[in-house]
Protein backbone atom coordinates (compact mmCIF):
# COMPACT_ATOMS: atom_id res chain seq x y z
CA UNK A 1 0.00 0.00 0.00
CA UNK A 2 1.47 3.36 -1.00
CA UNK A 3 0.10 5.04 2.17
CA UNK A 4 2.04 2.90 4.45
CA UNK A 5 5.03 2.68 2.50
CA UNK A 6 5.44 6.56 2.45
CA UNK A 7 4.74 6.32 6.53
CA UNK A 8 6.97 3.54 6.83
CA UNK A 9 10.01 6.04 5.28
CA UNK A 10 8.91 9.44 7.04
CA UNK A 11 8.95 7.43 10.44
CA UNK A 12 12.30 6.19 9.43
CA UNK A 13 13.32 9.78 9.19
CA UNK A 14 12.15 10.96 11.97
CA UNK A 15 13.71 8.13 13.82
CA UNK A 16 17.08 8.88 13.02
CA UNK A 17 16.62 12.84 13.05
CA UNK A 18 15.05 12.29 16.58
CA UNK A 19 18.55 9.46 17.51
CA UNK A 20 21.20 11.72 16.19
CA UNK A 21 20.09 15.01 17.80
CA UNK A 22 18.26 13.88 21.15
CA UNK A 23 18.65 11.17 23.96
CA UNK A 24 16.58 7.70 23.91
CA UNK A 25 15.12 5.83 26.14
CA UNK A 26 15.75 2.27 26.71
CA UNK A 27 15.60 0.34 22.91
CA UNK A 28 12.54 -1.37 23.82
CA UNK A 29 10.34 1.56 24.84
CA UNK A 30 12.08 3.72 22.26
CA UNK A 31 10.89 1.20 19.25
CA UNK A 32 7.05 0.78 20.85
CA UNK A 33 6.70 4.32 20.91
CA UNK A 34 7.90 4.50 16.89
CA UNK A 35 5.50 1.37 16.60
CA UNK A 36 2.62 3.08 18.64
CA UNK A 37 3.28 5.99 16.27
CA UNK A 38 3.08 4.82 12.82
CA UNK A 39 0.09 2.83 14.17
CA UNK A 40 -1.81 5.87 15.06
CA UNK A 41 -0.55 7.80 11.58
CA UNK A 42 -1.43 4.66 9.82
CA UNK A 43 -4.70 5.14 11.28
CA UNK A 44 -5.38 8.71 10.53
CA UNK A 45 -4.51 8.54 7.24
CA UNK A 46 -6.89 5.69 6.05
CA UNK A 47 -9.79 6.53 8.49
CA UNK A 48 -12.64 5.49 6.29
CA UNK A 49 -14.73 8.59 5.67
CA UNK A 50 -17.33 9.32 3.26
CA UNK A 51 -15.94 11.90 0.67
CA UNK A 52 -17.49 14.66 -0.70
CA UNK A 53 -18.39 14.96 -5.14
CA UNK A 54 -15.13 16.26 -5.70
CA UNK A 55 -13.80 16.87 -2.62
CA UNK A 56 -10.66 19.39 -1.71
CA UNK A 57 -9.24 18.39 1.45
CA UNK A 58 -7.08 20.86 3.43
CA UNK A 59 -4.52 20.39 6.60
CA UNK A 60 -3.49 22.69 10.05
CA UNK A 61 -5.87 25.65 8.03
CA UNK A 62 -5.19 28.59 9.40
CA UNK A 63 -6.92 32.12 10.34
CA UNK A 64 -7.69 34.67 12.34
CA UNK A 65 -3.97 36.02 11.59
CA UNK A 66 -2.15 32.44 12.69
CA UNK A 67 1.10 31.36 10.56
CA UNK A 68 0.26 27.90 9.65
CA UNK A 69 1.96 25.54 7.02
CA UNK A 70 -1.41 24.77 4.52
CA UNK A 71 0.23 27.22 1.53
CA UNK A 72 -3.71 26.95 -0.27
CA UNK A 73 -6.31 28.15 2.01
CA UNK A 74 -10.25 28.03 1.42
CA UNK A 75 -9.84 31.92 2.63
CA UNK A 76 -7.93 34.49 3.95
CA UNK A 77 -5.83 33.25 6.59
CA UNK A 78 -5.96 37.00 8.48
CA UNK A 79 -9.59 37.27 8.67
CA UNK A 80 -10.88 37.23 12.08
CA UNK A 81 -14.21 35.41 13.32
CA UNK A 82 -16.70 36.96 15.26
CA UNK A 83 -18.20 34.65 18.35
CA UNK A 84 -21.86 35.30 17.57
CA UNK A 85 -23.43 37.42 21.18
CA UNK A 86 -19.96 38.43 22.54
CA UNK A 87 -16.96 40.82 22.10
CA UNK A 88 -14.81 37.99 20.84
CA UNK A 89 -12.87 37.16 17.82
CA UNK A 90 -11.13 34.07 17.17
CA UNK A 91 -8.01 32.83 15.71
CA UNK A 92 -6.88 29.14 15.63
CA UNK A 93 -5.89 26.60 12.83
CA UNK A 94 -8.04 23.34 11.77
CA UNK A 95 -6.78 19.88 11.74
CA UNK A 96 -8.55 18.63 8.62
CA UNK A 97 -10.81 20.99 6.65
CA UNK A 98 -13.12 18.95 3.98
CA UNK A 99 -15.01 21.01 1.42
CA UNK A 100 -17.22 19.20 -1.38
CA UNK A 101 -16.86 21.16 -4.89
CA UNK A 102 -19.09 23.82 -4.26
CA UNK A 103 -18.34 24.74 -0.93
CA UNK A 104 -21.56 24.77 0.29
CA UNK A 105 -20.59 21.34 2.37
CA UNK A 106 -18.20 21.10 5.18
CA UNK A 107 -16.10 18.66 7.59
CA UNK A 108 -14.52 20.20 10.34
CA UNK A 109 -11.84 17.21 12.38
CA UNK A 110 -10.11 17.84 15.58
CA UNK A 111 -7.86 14.82 15.93
CA UNK A 112 -7.33 13.82 18.96
CA UNK A 113 -4.45 11.58 20.75
CA UNK A 114 -5.82 10.99 23.94
CA UNK A 115 -7.70 7.97 25.40
CA UNK A 116 -10.50 7.51 23.36
CA UNK A 117 -14.11 7.72 25.04
CA UNK A 118 -16.55 5.14 24.87
CA UNK A 119 -18.86 7.40 23.66
CA UNK A 120 -20.27 10.60 22.20
CA UNK A 121 -17.80 13.14 24.83
CA UNK A 122 -20.76 15.75 23.74
CA UNK A 123 -19.47 19.62 24.89
CA UNK A 124 -18.24 18.86 28.16
CA UNK A 125 -19.46 21.77 29.70
CA UNK A 126 -17.82 23.43 27.40
CA UNK A 127 -14.73 21.76 27.10
CA UNK A 128 -14.68 20.25 23.61
CA UNK A 129 -16.08 23.79 22.16
CA UNK A 130 -13.05 23.62 19.68
CA UNK A 131 -14.84 21.75 17.20
CA UNK A 132 -17.85 23.76 17.24
CA UNK A 133 -15.50 26.75 17.24
CA UNK A 134 -13.83 25.51 14.00
CA UNK A 135 -17.60 24.74 12.32
CA UNK A 136 -18.28 29.01 13.73
CA UNK A 137 -15.56 30.08 11.36
CA UNK A 138 -16.21 27.88 8.77
CA UNK A 139 -19.60 29.13 7.98
CA UNK A 140 -18.42 33.08 8.96
CA UNK A 141 -15.00 32.43 6.61
CA UNK A 142 -16.74 30.77 3.73
CA UNK A 143 -20.76 32.44 3.39
CA UNK A 144 -21.29 29.25 0.75
CA UNK A 145 -21.70 26.94 3.21
CA UNK A 146 -25.01 25.47 4.36
CA UNK A 147 -23.52 23.13 6.49
CA UNK A 148 -20.69 21.67 8.70
CA UNK A 149 -20.15 18.19 10.02
CA UNK A 150 -17.99 19.01 13.19
CA UNK A 151 -16.11 15.38 14.28
CA UNK A 152 -13.43 14.61 16.86
CA UNK A 153 -11.55 11.94 15.24
CA UNK A 154 -9.68 9.20 17.66
CA UNK A 155 -7.30 7.28 15.33
CA UNK A 156 -5.85 3.69 16.63
CA UNK A 157 -6.96 0.47 16.78
CA UNK A 158 -9.48 1.52 19.74
CA UNK A 159 -10.36 4.60 17.92
CA UNK A 160 -13.73 6.23 16.87
CA UNK A 161 -15.08 8.66 15.04
CA UNK A 162 -17.52 10.91 17.21
CA UNK A 163 -19.81 13.70 14.84
CA UNK A 164 -21.99 16.52 16.53
CA UNK A 165 -25.24 16.81 15.26
CA UNK A 166 -25.74 20.85 14.38
CA UNK A 167 -22.55 22.68 15.68
CA UNK A 168 -23.72 25.89 15.53
CA UNK A 169 -26.89 25.46 17.46
CA UNK A 170 -24.95 23.27 20.42
CA UNK A 171 -22.39 25.70 19.94
CA UNK A 172 -24.67 29.12 20.66
CA UNK A 173 -26.09 27.02 23.41
CA UNK A 174 -22.92 26.46 24.85
CA UNK A 175 -21.17 29.48 24.93
CA UNK A 176 -20.64 30.71 28.48
CA UNK A 177 -22.01 34.59 29.34
CA UNK A 178 -18.61 35.67 30.37
CA UNK A 179 -15.38 35.84 28.31
CA UNK A 180 -13.30 34.75 31.16
CA UNK A 181 -15.01 30.85 31.22
CA UNK A 182 -14.64 30.82 27.35
CA UNK A 183 -10.85 31.80 27.77
CA UNK A 184 -9.91 28.69 30.07
CA UNK A 185 -12.21 26.06 28.38
CA UNK A 186 -10.30 25.94 24.53
CA UNK A 187 -6.41 25.81 24.43
CA UNK A 188 -6.31 25.61 20.90
CA UNK A 189 -8.10 28.81 19.62
CA UNK A 190 -7.10 32.11 20.54
CA UNK A 191 -9.59 34.43 21.65
CA UNK A 192 -9.55 38.18 20.87
CA UNK A 193 -11.53 40.93 22.32
CA UNK A 194 -13.04 43.34 19.76
CA UNK A 195 -12.21 47.06 20.44
CA UNK A 196 -15.08 48.85 21.72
Amino acid sequence: MQVESALAEAASRVALDWELTKPLPPSLLWQRTLAEAREIALSALTWPLPKFKDQKTYVEVPFGGLEGSEDNCPWDRNALVAIPGLDLKLRGKIDRLDLDAKSTNARVIDYKTGRCPSEEPGLKNGQELQRCLYAVAVKALLAQVAAVEAALLYPGPEGNLFSLPDPSAQTTAAIPPRRNCLRARSSSIRFIPLPP
